[in-house]
C-alpha cells in the first residue's frame, strides 16, 4: 500500500527522505541526462531531494496532504 508523502517525511531527520535520496542517488544516469542535480546526481542530498520535491508539490494541479488545494466555484 502506498501512503501519501507527510510534512515530517521530508524534515532533515526523516527516514523516509534518506530513503528517497538513496532512491534519486541509485538512478543517476536519469538525472545525469536531465540535468537535476548538477553534475554529481549520484552525490545528491537528503536536501536537494526535500526541496525538489517541494518545488515539485508546489506546481499547480498537485495535490498531497499537506498542502490543501486551492477553493474553486461556487460552494467552495
Amino acid at each position: 500500500m502506498l501512503n501519501p508523502l507527510r510534512t515530517w517525511d521530508l524534515s532533515p531527520s526523516s527516514p523516509v527522505l534518506a530513503e528517497l535520496a538513496e532512491l534519486y542517488a541509485g538512478n543517476a544516469d536519469y538525472h545525469r541526462l536531465s540535468g537535476d542535480f548538477g553534475d554529481r546526481p549520484e552525490e545528491v542530498t537528503a536536501a536537494q531531494v526535500a526541496a525538489a520535491l517541494d518545488a515539485e508539490l508546489a506546481e499547480p494541479g498537485w495535490r498531497c496532504c499537506w498542502r490543501a488545494p486551492v477553493a474553486t466555484g461556487a460552494g467552495r
